[in-house]
């Protein structure tokens, strides 16, 4: 989030305002919902790996422990980023209802 004195390195002056700039959101949404494929990729592929590589020992079951431990971790991420995509769709949607577009 950017100040309203700063936006590379010029000064920027707001007037007070409420709503959003429905471009802007749109562009925010697609970024969460891009970065929601982006992590379940990334989870699925290493889970692949680490599922087809051939390892044994307590080092072993330590590193999956701490990467099911992690996956979790990704999955809750990406279902974060999902409930704040819904929320920044629901506010884009009454902004273009009340705007009229």
């Amino acid at each position: 989030f950017r100040s309203a004195r700063e936006s590379n390195s010029k000064k920027v002056t707001h007037m007070a305002q409420l709503g959003l700039d429905v471009e802007q959101m749109g562009t925010l949404i697609s970024t969460l919902r891009n970065q929601i494929d982006a992590i379940n990729t990334i989870r699925s592929t290493v889970n692949a790996a680490v599922d087809n590589t051939w390892w044994q020992g307590s080092d072993a079951d330590t590193f999956r422990a701490q990467w099911l431990d992690f996956h979790r971790q990704l999955g809750t991420i990406s279902d974060t980023f999902g409930d704040v995509a819904t929320i920044g769709q629901g506010q884009l949607d009454q902004q273009q209802e009340t705007s009229g577009r």
